[in-house]
């Protein structure tokens, strides 16, 4: 029963509908079993992921980023801490971090987030993304050389995954 609610969490909250998503969600976390191990479980950190994130809608941001840095030990225990699933989670946070005017660990998640996904295979446009997060805690810091040269390279990067997916799709009909 606990996947199915946190299952319908994650529909409410696909449809914006945060606070019938966090009543599924908190339900769902009752649920889930201790054995295995809740933290190899790969619902309990998508909960604690998506938890943090509707905090975050509500600028609980301590509760959020609670969550969601648990989230991310959780996640790295199950994909490892070179994954693209770990490069999305570190971005993420890296947000939540920003939002709460915390730009030295927004950087910390971005720089990390970006470091994963620069090995991670067909992962261009995410590191474009990433770069643009970093950018923007650059700015946030003063450091604004270091700033215009990353949004530039993250615009670069996600202008050519741009012109390059609009290819593809313009032979695929």
């Amino acid at each position: 029963l606990g996947p199915t609610l946190i299952n319908l969490g994650h529909v409410a909250y696909i449809k914006c509908k945060f606070k019938e998503a966090l009543e599924f969600y908190e339900r769902g976390l009752i649920l889930i079993p201790e054995e295995p191990a809740r933290e190899k479980n790969p619902y309990y950190h998508k909960l604690n992921y998506y938890l943090g994130i509707i905090y975050e809608s509500e600028s609980k941001y301590e509760k959020a980023i609670a969550l969601c840095t648990q989230s991310l030990k959780d996640l790295i225990l199950i994909y490892g801490p070179k994954s693209k699933e770990a490069a999305i989670f570190n971005y993420n946070t890296g947000i939540i971090y920003f939002n709460s005017g915390r730009c030295e660990e927004a950087s910390k998640c971005f720089n990390t987030a970006h470091n994963v996904i620069a090995i991670v295979r067909h992962a261009r446009y995410e590191e474009g993304i990433i770069k643009l997060g970093l950018g923007a805690t650059y700015y946030i810091q003063g450091k604004h050389k270091e700033a215009l040269s990353t949004n530039h390279e993250a615009l670069t990067t996600i202008q050519i995954w741009g012109v390059a997916n609009s290819y593809l799709l313009g032979h695929c009909y």
